[in-house]
């Protein structure tokens, strides 16, 4: 009964306390983003590098190793396939939306410093335009350099950490290839919304991709939905410690604060009449939400975003898998932003 309760995500809070898998576990102790209370770990098992890892990390960071006969450790473990190695750490901690946003700017209050696009909300988003990209560059040279906000864009590519004065630059929407490789940190926002996805595979593939992809933060409904159960934990193959996670009441909520803080939040819809292709905002803040497996986006979460979109397919069959499409779509983002 507890593995199909952890496997379904019925567990409380976010979850992410219990983790299974090789990879998942070495990324676990090698971010160091939580305390690790123990490693668990099958006897007999076959000489493995990344055993020998695990095991030289787990004892750097003083965390207690226990070996179980192989009967024994296949019981405790929640996922079909833990691969030898179980780990007990702190639960992942829980982040708000607006924390989300403003940490991928640094300091300063939620939206002041990701304000590219005005929006009085998604129903609106005709009014979110963006300003003239020349009128950015001279705002920019104009100010004073001995203030917090008017380090020009050389000062910002030769700093190592983020400070105030950063949030100009990172608000300019048309920054060039090099200052974005300089400090990722200089990217727009890109986050994934995701409305209730409840297979833990898929949500694991999902957070793995998003992670590959340079989203740094997800949004995800705390009720009926998948949590970050072992399952998901184990498919996402570390990616959930480089993940900042705000679970929500309600998505459409989400998505209007979204609004708020300038973020702009594009539908994936196999009914969109525009194409991903056709995506103009690929540069902008950006969240890009997804729905659930079946059903796609809820009406409700469909009205509140500003934008839909879908990924045309030429097969008998109408659409993607929701991780693939997850994969497709971000992708396509950080191509976009890499080439504008």
């Amino acid at each position: 009964m507890r593995r199909r309760e952890q496997d379904r995500g019925e567990t409380r809070g976010l979850g992410g306390d219990r983790v299974e898998g090789r990879h998942a576990v070495k990324e676990l102790l090698l971010a160091g983003n939580r305390p690790v209370r123990q490693v668990v770990l099958s006897a007999d098992q076959d000489p493995s590098p990344i055993l020998d890892d695990i095991i030289d990390l787990a004892d750097e960071a003083g965390v207690d190793i226990r070996e179980l006969p192989r009967g024994r450790f296949d019981q405790m473990a929640a996922t079909d396939a833990p691969q030898g190695v179980v780990a007990f750490a702190a639960p992942l901690r829980e982040f708000s939306v607006e924390e989300l946003v403003a940490d991928r700017h640094g300091s300063g209050p939620p939206g002041d410093s990701n304000r590219l696009y005005l929006s009085s909300g998604a129903e609106h988003a005709e009014h979110r335009t963006p300003p003239p990209p020349d009128q950015d560059e001279a705002s920019i040279e104009d100010q004073d350099e001995t203030t917090t906000g008017d380090q020009d864009e050389a000062s910002i590519e030769d700093q190592d950490e983020t400070t105030t004065g950063d949030q100009d630059l990172l608000s300019s929407g048309d920054q060039d290839e090099a200052s974005t490789e300089a400090r990722p940190g200089v990217a727009p926002v890109l986050l994934l919304v995701v409305d209730g996805v409840t297979d833990p595979g898929n949500l694991g593939a999902i957070l793995r991709t998003a992670e590959c992809a340079g989203v740094t933060g997800v949004v995800l409904p705390r009720h009926r939905a998948a949590r970050i159960t072992p399952t998901v934990a184990k498919r996402a193959a570390g990616a959930v410690e480089h993940l900042r996670f705000a679970p929500v009441s309600g998505i459409p909520t989400a998505l209007a604060t979204l609004a708020e803080l300038g973020v702009w939040t594009v539908g994936l819809d196999v009914a969109a009449d525009e194409t991903i292709w056709q995506l103009d905002i690929a540069e902008a803040p950006l969240a890009l939400v997804l729905g659930a497996e079946g059903r796609g986006l809820s009406r409700l979460v469909r009205r509140r975003c500003d934008v839909t979109a879908r990924i045309p397919v030429t097969g008998r069959l109408d659409a993607l898998n929701v991780s693939a499409a997850a994969a497709i779509a971000l992708f396509e983002v950080l191509r976009r932003r890499s080439t504008a």
